[in-house]
């Protein structure tokens, strides 16, 4: 079968409804298997690198935030000084780790308005409540089943 390029179709589809198809065709399929081929990219891109969120300079790891016991939650972040960020969700404060001093992390606060902010938002709006540690209870005893009285 002799496929003709988009310019050769446009120039014959008035000559037959059959070669106009087979361009049509043509033009579908090239069209499916560039979206699927840049949706492999992305997600071999994602592998590799790993998901990462831009927001004003930093470019936050998405995928590594991690609990903390103290129920907040960290992950690394380059661009913008920073070496890592810690948000507390539930009293929307962060607190950051600058490159300069690896060993002090800032003191606690509100994030500033514009990129942090959203970058906040942006995690908090969608995070799972984290998990509430188990009590340290026994477990109950099971009830003894009563006999039934015989007639």
């Amino acid at each position: 079968m002799n496929w003709l390029s988009m310019k050769d179709c446009c120039l014959q589809v008035i000559k037959g409804r059959r070669r106009a198809d087979r361009c049509r065709g043509r033009a579908l399929r090239r069209a499916a298997q560039t979206v699927a081929q840049a949706e492999l990219l992305q997600r071999i891109k994602r592998l590799r690198d790993g998901d990462s969120r831009t927001f004003g300079s930093c470019i936050y790891r998405w995928d590594q935030w991690r609990p903390q016991p103290t129920g907040s939650r960290t992950t690394t972040v380059t661009g913008c000084g920073t070496a890592s960020v810690a948000v507390a969700c539930t009293a929307l404060k962060l607190i950051t780790l600058p490159v300069a001093e690896p060993q002090v992390w800032s003191p606690w606060r509100l994030p500033e308005p514009g990129p942090e902010e959203r970058m906040v938002v942006s995690l908090c709006a969608n995070a799972l409540p984290l998990p509430a540690p188990a009590p340290a209870t026994a477990a109950p005893k099971p009830e003894k089943q009563q006999k039934a009285a015989k007639p």
